[in-house]
């Protein structure tokens, strides 16, 4: 029988009168990194094969001491302890687990070795001593994660399906090597988990889903990973929108969630006709007050088809004639450290009209030069609505300071 004792509990027993010649060896000695333990935490194993000779019935105690790479010693021996069979030779496999956690290892890079040793009960020198085993082990303090942008393309086939593609966007820090899943959750338009018909693609609670495995190199990365759904999955849904939310989560923490995304809605392909946007008469009032400020209000007016219930984004983007963009230096009205302006919409019936209406203070143009030709590009983004399908309106007009 094998159990786990702390080694100090260990050191004083007094050892068993030994027989003739006693003879023990440590054989095929291996040690296996990130285990995973029911208790959510992750472990080193030590596994190996004692063969004894003229020690039966004696305990015996198998430890394993962790030092580093100037033989100091790091945390607590852990040992087990073993009693040989009542033979002339016993054979018998031992494993003994140590947690990281129990280290004690400050942030960063550790080159360690794990130094197995059979001892009997209580004594201070070995019966058998096996090879040191090299390890590296890297702790990080402060590892976090983003969730940047979640965009969906449909209409996508992979592996001989056609679905959807989920691209996300997620920026990591401090957890290279670690074991990170990236999971999309399905959900009805309202908020009830959208169950799984198949068993296919589903979380242990029944919620389609889909997900992947994401191997980090680097401390600090910017990266974006792809996941998809075939439609079939969506079978059971209706023609009401669908939602859909990104989680990251760390597989070696017990509170393992990293990151979440905002929920992103969107209809099934085929389901009522795909989304349209058309983009009607653009214009501009020039010399406009708002709040004491002197500035340019911008009208589009837009039609949005089969994407009721669906989130949109209308956005109007400025820079020069020739294409520059103007760079925004305060933050104000600015998307992506461009001079813009944005609003959102939900449209309510299977086709919408829209009169949206912009205001941008003229300060907020950070034009250099006296006078320059400029143009407000208005772009639609919608769900499953393709860009090459919402082609920008751009008009042009005359600024001068």
């Amino acid at each position: 029988m094998i159990r786990a004792l702390p080694l100090y509990l260990l050191t004083a027993l007094a050892p068993a009168a030994p027989s003739e010649d006693p003879t023990a060896r440590l054989e095929n000695v291996r040690l296996w990194q990130d285990d995973w333990g029911d208790d959510g935490r992750w472990y080193l194993e030590v596994v190996g094969d004692v063969e004894t000779e003229g020690l039966a019935d004696q305990p015996l105690t198998l430890a394993v001491r962790i030092v580093d790479e100037k033989g100091l010693e790091v945390g607590e021996p852990r040992a087990v302890e073993l009693v040989p069979r009542p033979h002339a030779q016993a054979f018998e496999r031992v494993s003994l687990r140590i947690a990281y956690d129990d280290l004690g290892l400050a942030a960063g890079r550790h080159a360690l070795f794990a130094v197995p040793g059979l001892y009997r009960r209580g004594a201070r020198t070995p019966l058998a001593l096996a090879a040191p085993l090299a390890f590296t082990h890297v702790v990080r303090l402060n590892a976090r994660a983003s969730i940047e942008d979640v965009s969906i393309n449909h209409l996508v086939r992979r592996y001989g399906e056609l679905g959807m593609a989920i691209e996300v966007r997620h920026e990591l820090t401090g957890l290279a090597d670690r074991p990170l899943e990236l999971g999309a959750y399905f959900f009805a338009s309202g908020g009830a988990p959208l169950v799984d018909r198949n068993g296919r693609y589903r979380t242990h609670s029944g919620q389609v889903s889909t997900g992947r495995t994401i191997e980090v190199r680097r401390d600090d990365l910017v990266t974006t990973t792809e996941l998809f759904l075939p439609y079939a999955e969506l079978e059971e849904s209706h023609d009401r929108p669908i939602g859909v939310a990104v989680a990251l989560f760390d597989l070696a923490q017990t509170d393992s969630r990293l990151a979440q995304s905002e929920p992103s809605f969107f209809r099934v392909p085929g389901v009522q006709g795909p989304g349209s946007v058309d983009v009607g008469r653009v214009w501009f009032e020039h010399n406009v007050v708002e709040m004491g400020k002197t500035g340019l209000r911008v009208h589009a007016e837009l039609e949005l088809v089969n994407l009721e219930d669906l989130r949109c984004t209308a956005r109007v983007r400025f820079g020069y004639r020739g294409g520059s963009p103007l760079r925004d230096v305060d933050g104000e009205c600015a998307v992506d450290g461009q001079v813009a302006l944005e609003t959102t919409l939900t449209p309510t019936a299977r086709t919408a009209r829209r009169d949206l209406v912009f205001f941008l203070p003229y300060e907020q143009l950070h034009v250099r030069e006296v006078r320059a030709v400029l143009v407000a590009e208005l772009t639609v983004v919608a769900p499953g609505v393709a860009p090459s399908d919402s082609e920008p309106a751009n008009v042009f007009f005359e600024y001068s300071r």
